[in-house]
């Protein structure tokens, strides 16, 4: 469930360490980043690089309450 490291590099990588609902930047210190799946773990979404994206706090918050 828990993505492994190298996973994350890549993740953030592939997102230019920008938040995928916001676009805020998440490598200045300031804003906590999230390794969200796109489709649940909690609803058999795979730990996988098609199926992580990158979520700051705020965006993080607004996606639960969709």
């Amino acid at each position: 469930r828990e993505p492994s490291n190298r996973l994350k590099v890549q993740v953030l990588m592939r997102d230019g360490n920008r938040c995928r609902l916001c676009g805020v930047e998440c490598n200045d210190g300031l804003h906590n980043i999230h390794f969200d799946h796109i489709i649940p773990w909690s609803k058999g979404g795979e730990t996988t690089l098609e199926n992580l994206q990158v979520l700051c706090n705020a965006s993080l918050r607004t996606s639960w309450m969709v």
